[in-house]
């Protein structure tokens, strides 16, 4: 196996575990809309424009980045093979988008 090469160290703070804890808590079903609200109002404002999109995973992500780049069957995406075995959030946007994957 190929020595793995860490991208970034993370950085997790009292604050980050007082929200993931309320989260895991309280953001069940209906409540998860609290968070994901506040993040899109709290974006839109750091960019300085009207609206900003988020999603609750990084699956529904990147299906939504394929589609606005308009990616559909016969397309090929190539991804660093450090993924596989990893990663397989790409899985379920590249069978909804007809997208085959290459390893490089």
């Amino acid at each position: 196996m190929k020595p793995r090469i860490l991208y970034t160290k993370p950085s997790i703070t009292d604050r980050e575990v007082t929200y993931a804890t309320d989260a895991a808590a309280n953001g069940w079903g209906e409540r998860c809309y609290d968070y994901i609200n506040r993040f899109e109002a709290a974006f839109a404002a750091h960019l300085g424009t009207t609206h900003a999109i988020s999603t609750s995973s990084c699956t529904g992500a990147l299906h939504m980045g394929l589609a606005a780049l308009g990616v559909g069957p016969g397309d090929e995406v190539i991804l660093a093979d450090t993924l596989d075995g990893v990663c397989r959030a790409d899985r379920s946007p590249r069978r909804k988008t007809g997208l085959r994957r290459r390893a490089c």
